[in-house]
């Protein structure tokens, strides 16, 4: 095995080199443009760490649901209106997939929103 950091420590690095010594360094509207990049490179990262569990979880609540294969064909039943929109078990996979959305795009929203 080969022992070198993986995809989401090297953009964890390359993220607080950013913000630490060279966007401090910047003017203003240069500093902004940063800052919009080590924002893109944290999710990035968390998407590198986090994904292959964030599918997994999707994947096994579509199944659970109604043996979806993808967000995608859920969400073509919902428009054909196959399924009740109000029903509760509907409602739990779909605040699941959102979750799981916000854990890798927003994770800060999601602590605050839910107290965590």
């Amino acid at each position: 095995m080969i022992n070198q950091p993986g995809a989401a420590d090297l953009l964890q690095e390359a993220r607080t080199l950013l913000l630490e010594a060279i966007a401090p360094e910047l003017d203003a509207d240069q500093r902004y443009q940063a800052l919009m990049i080590a924002n893109a490179m944290g999710i990035a990262g968390r998407e590198a760490s986090d994904l292959n569990s964030q599918i997994t979880r999707c994947e096994q609540a579509l199944r659970q649901y109604g043996d979806y294969a993808s967000e995608q064909a859920l969400a073509e039943a919902i428009a054909r209106r196959e399924l009740d929109v109000t029903d509760d078990h509907l409602q739990e996979l779909l605040l699941t997939l959102t979750r799981a959305k916000l854990e890798l795009n927003n994770p800060g929203y999601l602590r605050q929103r839910e107290g965590k």
